[in-house]
């Protein structure tokens, strides 16, 4: 096991627990875009994670994005347990539901979600053309939600701690 699949497995986890575990906050942005910018990354790289190729990378030179990857089954040592009950299950579902607090508590319409509940259904197919779709709808969803970001940023008054804005500045 190495540092990356511990790095890449605590930034799973946070990012599956931060929409259910912290309350609206002006992080709320910066983990949208997150969220974004990862499911681009899986439909670049054939549904692979840019941190899982890296990882990947580093331990083969000979790594191509069609083979299977193990960065996060190390943590595990068990594919079984990690691929049925861990990711498949329990993750994923924390990850949409986080998603879904996330986007909906800062006004976002629920059906502009759908996609990402799809992608999660359809990404075992690792179809280009299924990606290519994927691609283009998160790519200009990424685009809608920095407009609406600076749409709200420059609006807002108010300040607080976390970058000089306040919660009510960004609603």
């Amino acid at each position: 096991m190495n540092i990356q699949s511990l790095f890449h497995f605590a930034l799973v986890l946070a990012s599956a627990g931060y929409g259910v575990m912290v309350p609206e906050n002006p992080l709320d942005y910066g983990f949208m875009l997150f969220v974004l910018c990862v499911f681009i990354g899986w439909t670049i790289f054939d549904g692979h994670c840019p941190l899982t190729l890296a990882t990947q990378k580093t331990l083969s030179k000979k790594y191509r994005t069609s083979l299977e990857s193990v960065d996060l089954l190390t943590v595990f040592g068990d594919k079984e347990y990690f691929n049925t009950f861990l990711f498949l299950k329990i993750v994923n579902c924390f990850q949409l539901l986080s998603i879904y607090n996330v986007f909906t508590r800062n006004g976002f319409p629920v059906l502009s979600l759908v996609p990402f509940a799809a992608f999660y259904g359809l990404s075992y197919l690792q179809n280009k053309w299924v990606n290519g779709l994927f691609f283009l709808w998160f790519g200009g969803f990424f685009v809608y939600v920095i407009l609406r970001i600076s749409q709200r940023l420059q609006n807002g008054p108010g300040s607080s701690p976390v970058f000089g804005l306040s919660p009510a500045a960004l609603r």
